[in-house]
């Protein structure tokens, strides 16, 4: 899942949007919001969308480099 979050740099990143998403994507997403990895804004027309927190992106390139 924070592999699919990466869209980009961070000042690009736009992430999921949560209607996009399935029930087992979006039970992950609340894991790793609990965790912190994630974070959760809500755009125009009142959409959620999910991208990757700093610390999410930390944990994302170590995890792809170990």
């Amino acid at each position: 899942m924070l592999i699919r979050l990466d869209d980009g740099p961070t000042q690009d990143s736009v992430g999921l949007k949560a209607d996009t998403l399935g029930r087992s994507d979006l039970e992950c997403l609340r894991i790793l919001y609990d965790k912190g990895l994630v974070l959760i804004d809500v755009g125009w027309l009142k959409s959620v969308w999910f991208r990757l927190s700093p610390e999410g992106r930390i944990v994302k390139a170590n995890a792809l480099f170990s």
